[in-house]
């Protein structure tokens, strides 16, 4: 009898290559009659094989290789597991250009760093290059070759493109999206204003030119002798525009200087050079000459007065108010150096579309003694005369009146069964801004404590307070609210 020893083998080997890329492993066999074949842990089955030959595996994820069996020329078979089954290779697998994060696009003001950010994820040993689109397609930016493109945004850089080339051991490269620049330009005046000279009564414009400032925002100053200060009222039009139109300018302004602040997405703002109002009166005669009639060497004298007679004008309109009922308003009117002003206010009941004269009212200021809710929503407006022969009309207040906290239909008592929900509700009327806090009181109304909202109490800050699973021991119980709003005093149920 002849017995044959089992084959006895080991397998080695080791590689580092790209998905589908050859790799080889060696299976050693020291005893056992050849050729032989062998089977591989993935399938690989090799006929005829001589010990120590390579093995060409192709791998598309990263493998560790055993030997599943070998069969030697007698038809000895050894298979794993088995002491005779030694060794293992480890192929491992490169991965191919990817993009983990892409980068965005940016939005930034001039000067400010812009900064593209890609990650290659696992790439094995990636490679970047970055390209840009300046109008003319895509072309190499040399020497940036980092995860991350910083540049210096400029004003020309406005919509430029960029993209990065992601590259490996492995093929093929990937391309990023393509992103864009956006930058804001910062404030700026290419154009400043410039002096202005008229006659009293006329009106002055000042203009800023803000060139490509991103979303400019105006706002202009005066200086009256005593500092900068906004330009506000409305003797001021335009005041938050590039233009500034200085409404019916006064002898006593001239000298006034002017300038306006520039601001935008982007700072700094930037303020422009200050500019002159220079305002001369206007040629007037209040006394003619009068014709004489004098004997031979009498002295004649003629005269002429020039005057000092004003248009009419208003350096300060009536503002709106909104007050609660029976407060006071007042509405009133500046009416500047008017000569000898005339007053007569009107009122609106339709919101300014026809006005009536109010009787009796000729002051620079007229005055509700108690506003009433019939006065809501109305609007006052006066009329400026001079003696000079000349009107105007100052802009519309409006009046609202808000009304005072009020019940108009009180809670009722409530008779229920047992366990039942109880629903008490009140009627806040007109209050505006009403709100509401419901009370209790267990000692028949000597002392009453908030409620809050819980499973037996619900809707204590409503209209409608329910109580639930209501039980023999709350009988006698007393419930009140106390309506508040926009106006003072509060009202309190019965």
């Amino acid at each position: 009898m002849t017995v044959n020893p089992l084959p006895v083998a080991s397998i080695a080997g080791s590689g580092f290559v790209c998905p589908g890329d050859d790799a080889t492993v060696t299976v050693t066999i020291t005893t056992g009659a050849t050729p032989f074949t062998v089977v591989l842990s993935d399938g690989t089955t090799v006929n005829n094989y001589t010990s120590g030959d390579p093995i060409t595996v192709n791998p598309t994820v990263t493998t560790t290789y055993t030997i599943t069996s070998v069969t030697d020329n007698n038809g000895c078979t050894v298979a794993a597991p088995h002491a005779d089954l030694t060794g293992s290779a480890t192929i491992e697998i490169k991965t191919v250009p990817e993009i983990a994060v892409q980068p965005v696009s940016l939005t930034v003001c001039e000067d400010d760093v812009a900064t593209f950010v890609t990650d290659a994820g696992g790439t094995t040993n990636p490679q970047y290059r970055w390209f840009t689109d300046t109008g003319s397609g895509m072309t190499i930016m040399p020497g940036e070759t980092a995860a991350t493109l910083s540049v210096t945004a400029a004003s020309a850089m406005n919509g430029y493109r960029y993209q990065v080339e992601i590259s490996g051991d492995c093929p093929v490269p990937v391309l990023s999206d393509i992103v864009t620049l956006t930058v804001n330009e910062k404030p700026e005046i290419v154009v400043q204003p410039a002096d202005v000279t008229l006659c009293s009564g006329e009106d002055a414009t000042f203009t800023v030119d803000a060139g490509v400032t991103t979303n400019p925002v105006y706002q202009w100053y005066v200086n009256t002798g005593s500092g900068w200060t906004p330009a506000t009222g409305a003797r001021y039009q335009g005041a938050n525009t590039a233009t500034l139109t200085v409404v019916s300018t006064l002898e006593m302004m001239s000298g006034y200087q002017y300038r306006v602040r520039v601001s935008g997405t982007c700072t700094p703002y930037v303020e422009s050079d200050p500019v002159t109002l220079t305002v001369t009166r206007q040629a007037e005669i209040v006394q003619h000459p009068v014709s004489l009639i004098l004997c031979e060497d009498e002295t004649a004298t003629f005269t002429v007065d020039a005057g000092v007679t004003r248009q009419a004008e208003i350096v300060q309109h009536p503002v709106s108010l909104i007050l609660c009922e029976d407060e006071t308003a007042t509405f009133t009117v500046d009416a500047g150096l008017t000569t000898n002003p005339s007053y007569q206010w009107e009122r609106s009941l339709d919101g300014g579309t026809t006005w009536a004269p109010i009787p009796g009212e000729t002051t620079s200021a007229y005055t509700i003694a108690a506003v009433a809710s019939a006065d809501n929503n109305t609007a006052y407006r006066a009329i400026v005369s001079s003696s000079c022969g000349s009107s105007v009309t100052s802009l519309p207040a409006f009046l609202t009146v808000n009304e005072l906290p009020e019940i108009v239909d009180q809670p009722d008592d409530v008779i229920i069964c047992e366990y039942l929900i109880a629903d008490f509700i009140v009627d806040a009327g007109v209050t505006t801004g009403a709100t509401y806090r419901w009370q209790r009181s267990t000692d028949g109304g000597s002392t009453w404590n908030n409620l809050t909202e819980t499973s037996t109490y619900f809707g204590v800050s409503t209209m409608n307070l329910k109580v639930n699973g209501t039980n023999r021991v709350m009988s006698g119980d007393m419930f009140r609210v106390i309506v508040s709003g926009t106006c003072t005093p509060p009202d309190t149920s019965s």
